[in-house]
């Protein structure tokens, strides 16, 4: 909106947020390498092309060129095979992490930021070092914990250095029961 331009994945975003912030049903439409437009559920007396997608018939919404009305695709698109994808929100969580320490214990600092569209429930992060065959040496866990949209939480570890030749620190954010961001330290000689 700045630029006052965007390509087509750029205006489709944004046509599909404004149309599902209105309350309106849609899905991005993929055509793999070639092209994106919006799909936006439709009822009795709409007609045109549509794609399948939740048991709805989703209309194509052009939106990089004028002129274009609901259901009307450019010829080029009709037939082929395209990937739909639904407006669901959904949380999108990152981390970055700090250590220091001594040879015993690292002091491990987390962030935890909540990117996406919706709260992160049941979230947690794990932390350790690598033993190898996806095992960890002295991990520990923090509290569970909620992030809202565009929320952050620092948490702070300190985990004992195990006394092997060679490890590395293994950051991960579990949500859900399933691990949705990880990091790893370089390796690092503790013996």
């Amino acid at each position: 909106m700045v630029d006052n331009g965007g390509d087509c994945e750029d205006t489709s975003i944004l046509l599909a947020s404004f149309l599902n912030t209105m309350g309106y049903a849609v899905i991005l439409i993929e055509f793999p390498g070639r092209h994106c437009a919006i799909g936006v559920l439709g009822g009795e007396g709409i007609y045109g092309h549509y794609f399948e997608f939740n048991d709805g018939k989703y209309y194509f919404i052009e939106t990089t060129d004028t002129g274009w009305g609901v259901g009307g695709i450019p010829d080029e698109y009709v037939g082929i095979k395209a990937l739909l994808f639904d407006m669901t929100p959904t949380p999108i969580l990152t981390h970055d992490w700090s250590a220091k320490g001594q040879r015993s214990f690292v002091e491990l600092e987390v962030t935890v930021e909540n990117l996406g569209s919706a709260p992160s429930y049941d979230t947690y992060v794990l932390a350790g070092f690598d033993a190898g065959g996806g095992m960890l040496w002295n991990p520990q866990e923090s509290q569970h914990f909620t992030l809202d949209i565009y929320e952050r939480i620092d948490i702070t570890f300190n985990l004992k250095v195990p006394v092997v030749e060679q490890t590395r620190l293994v950051i991960q954010i579990i949500r859900e029961g399933y691990a949705v961001d990880e990091s790893r330290s370089e390796w690092m000689d503790v013996k």
